[in-house]
């Protein structure tokens, strides 16, 4: 592809793509990658009082799904206090897979619809917000990379 031809979005995509599955990421391990293989114990270990990492994956599909909405036009959505850090004190395999689920239909759900968006889109602001799509999108994804940060600091304790 001609690099002068590639659009922004293009771009965000891009850079979600390897954030999440680790295509040519320069950050290292991606999302996918890193929480490939935990044990259900290790997905709500606590360490001192900080979240565990079924808390911090609850709380990158809460922001993950704003921006989402946000793109699909719904004005109104906004993260609830109740999910923005839900508290998960227990795991199952049916509750693991569960929100692996919904943490891998963020992510098709992202593909599709920036595979859709003009560039034009990110200059818009996010209603109710006083930043625009540009940013979100690059605050969607460097969000994602702090958090991921924090899961393997967890994993590593």
């Amino acid at each position: 592809m001609n690099v002068m031809n590639i659009t922004e979005t293009y771009r965000i995509t891009d850079l979600l793509r390897r954030a999440f599955d680790g295509t040519n990421a320069w950050h290292g391990p991606s999302i996918i990658e890193t929480i490939s293989g935990l044990k259900l114990e290790e997905t709500i270990n606590q360490v001192a009082d900080s979240h565990n990492v079924a808390e911090l994956i609850e709380h990158m599909i809460a922001w993950r799904t704003f921006a989402i909405k946000k793109l699909q036009g719904e004005e109104a959505y906004d993260v609830l206090e109740e999910i923005n850090f839900a508290k998960v004190t227990a795991m199952t395999q049916e509750m693991w897979q569960d929100m692996m689920q919904r943490l891998y239909q963020t992510q098709d759900d992202f593909l599709r619809i920036l595979s859709q968006t003009q560039d034009e889109k990110l200059a818009e602001t996010v209603s109710g917000r006083d930043y625009n799509f540009y940013t979100l999108l690059h605050g969607i994804i460097q969000h994602d990379l702090y958090h991921l940060g924090q899961i393997v600091m967890l994993r590593k304790l």
